[in-house]
């Protein structure tokens, strides 16, 4: 997954410079952002205004739209992955449980990867086909 999102090209999105594997870990080496999370952003200043809530949201849907161009589906949208910049600019990051869009199942049945509670409720289906673009959007 990371040979793809490195290839990906968008403002909005954290370039990815390479995919290193040691000892059976893999390490993506990415571009160092100085921003802070929303999550954090969140819990310092509260609810934000709708102007500025609606060109974060914006920006993050910009992002996605490019990572679904690349067929890859990021499995983890939620604040704590999504940076801002002091001048305002939202990017997507945390690749790190990301899949290619209708890729088999890696996880044993009943197994739910991401973050729980931004998570598509048919995502904890037993019978659910796993994650999909739609999925990443829900979690918006």
């Amino acid at each position: 997954e990371a040979e793809a999102i490195a290839k990906i090209e968008h403002l909005n999105v954290v370039t990815v410079h390479d995919q290193v594997e040691t000892d059976h870990q893999v390490w993506i080496v990415m571009k160092l952002l100085e921003a802070r999370s929303l999550a954090d952003l969140l819990s310092r200043d509260g609810a934000l205004a709708v102007p500025r809530a609606a060109t974060i949201g914006l920006q993050v849907l910009q992002g996605l739209r490019a990572v679904h161009a690349a067929s890859v589906v990021h499995r983890d949208v939620k604040p704590g992955n999504v940076l801002v910049r002091d001048d305002g600019l939202a990017i997507l990051v945390d690749f790190g449980i990301a899949t290619f869009e209708g890729a088999d199942r890696v996880t044993r049945t009943g197994s739910v990867i991401g973050t729980p509670s931004y998570l598509a409720p048919e995502l904890f289906a037993p019978a659910s086909p796993g994650p999909t673009p739609a999925s990443d959007l829900w979690a918006l």
